[in-house]
């Protein structure tokens, strides 16, 4: 942690969810901090910005100026930023060395001790609770976080020598990592076909230094190698007592325990965080006492209103496992669900076309009605060659009450019966859904 000093580091597309806590940390650990981003360049993302500022993180337009400004150490991108980008080519051109923003949080999680949450869904919640349950219970822990607690930050500096981080599996870069302790919540397509997904897994797994926490379903071979792997969703250790809209109530080994978030999904990460804590020294009985109080995750099937005997979500589900789970969530609790579901990005939808349509078809009912904005795009070149439309087509060919949408025209379509209906905005790392999801509880709220 300490190598990197008193170094000054740029970050391009400091906006990006997982750009914005690794600048705030280092920030916070000392370092001289800029950015760049081409949402504040066309005045979107003020909240942000304004977080940024007020940390006293010095901003630039995103056109290679900030290179002139200051003898930089290193530039820090992530795989949404393409090479044409001004600041990506100016430090090039100023041999300002350039490091990926998964190479930052692996070099972190080599430099001092770190427990790395991977998987394809439940990472933000796991680390998050995990972050909390050792805070309440005395340990001043870092944490670096792609999303942000409800109510609290995605991101901590803390005193005790160890650092929560997500590991990405997204950009190939969870090879990289070589944590302490490694979690591996869940395999499923997302970004790329399951073969890659699992090579990365078992690399991620062999670099592990201590302790393997995982799901009985991810089946990783370690070989030739004294590492302690523990499962954390034995059926033996635990059972669901009571479950509801707003959460669960398990017994785990004898201890109940409450968990104020909902779904089946957020049990099992819940396990995973509470095995964890485990490991180092927290019994269960005392996150037991903490758990209950854990706020959850922004954008994580977050209730953002309710009016009318109607409740509206704000939810990151893009993937078919995480809509999924989000779907059977909700479905036992309301007669009908309306989801308004955003694509993210032109490729993810082409190369999961079909699990998204079964993600959909397999578990709406004939009440539930989906409407799908256009894909979300964030800028460069990418081949367009897959539309809303497309998915929509294909989904309502198949009995589902389904039709694309816009922005404009969406609450126009929403019809409230009176009946029990929850409203859920789905999609990835776009910040304006979540102002939809606002809009959405004003509106049945008239």
């Amino acid at each position: 942690m300490r190598a990197l000093g008193d170094k000054k580091i740029h970050f391009i597309g400091i906006a990006g969810s997982g750009m914005f806590p690794l600048a705030c940390f280092l920030k916070e650990r000392g370092n001289y901090i800029s950015g760049s981003d081409r949402l504040f360049d066309k005045n979107q993302a003020g909240d942000t910005k304004k977080e940024l500022l007020e940390k006293g993180v010095e901003l630039f337009p995103q056109d290679g100026s900030f290179a002139s400004k200051k003898p930089y150490d290193m530039a820090v991108y992530s795989q949404a930023v393409e090479y044409s980008v001004s600041d990506f080519k100016q430090a090039k051109d100023n041999k300002i060395q350039l490091v990926h923003r998964a190479e930052m949080l692996a070099a972190l999680s080599s430099s001092i001790p770190s427990i790395a949450v991977s998987g394809t869904s439940g990472k933000s919640t796991t680390a998050g609770m995990l972050f909390h349950i050792m805070k309440k219970r005395g340990k001043d822990v870092s944490f670096i976080s792609g999303a942000r607690l409800s109510g609290g930050k995605q991101y901590h500096s803390g005193s005790y020598p160890l650092l929560i981080l997500e590991a990405d599996e997204s950009d190939g870069s969870l090879i990289n990592y070589s944590p302490e302790t490694g979690i591996i919540l869940n395999i499923s397509n997302d970004h790329m076909e399951m073969a890659e997904l699992l090579q990365q897994f078992e690399s991620f797994s062999s670099n592990i230094k201590r302790n393997l926490v995982h799901s009985a379903s991810v089946n990783i071979t370690v070989e030739g190698k004294n590492l302690r792997k523990v499962t954390f969703d034995n059926p033996s250790d635990y059972k669901t007592v009571k479950k509801s809209r707003d959460g669960s109530l398990i017994e785990y080994k004898g201890t109940p325990i409450m968990i104020n978030i909902p779904g089946e999904h957020n049990i099992l990460n819940m396990l995973a965080a509470l095995k964890t804590a485990e490991l180092y020294g927290i019994p269960a009985e005392d996150c037991a006492d903490v758990i209950p109080s854990f706020p959850g995750i922004k954008r994580r099937l977050e209730k953002i209103g309710s009016a009318k005997n109607t409740d509206v979500y704000d939810d990151f589900a893009h993937n078919p496992d995480k809509i999924k789970h989000s779907i059977k969530s909700l479905t036992p609790y309301y007669e009908k669900l309306v989801v308004i579901f955003q694509p993210h990005g032109y490729g993810p939808t082409k190369l999961l076309f079909r699990e998204l349509v079964s993600a959909f078809c397999s578990n709406l009912r004939k009440t539930d009605e989906l409407y799908i904005l256009p894909i979300y795009y964030s800028g460069g070149t990418v081949s367009k060659n897959v539309s809303s439309d497309d998915l929509a087509k294909e989904i309502s060919g198949r009995g589902v009450k389904c039709a694309a949408a816009t922005r404009k025209n969406i609450f126009s379509k929403i019809k409230l019966s009176g009946k029990p209906t929850a409203i859920v905005i789905m999609g990835a790392r776009d910040s304006s859904l979540t102002e939809i999801a606002d809009a959405m509880a004003e509106f049945i709220g008239k």
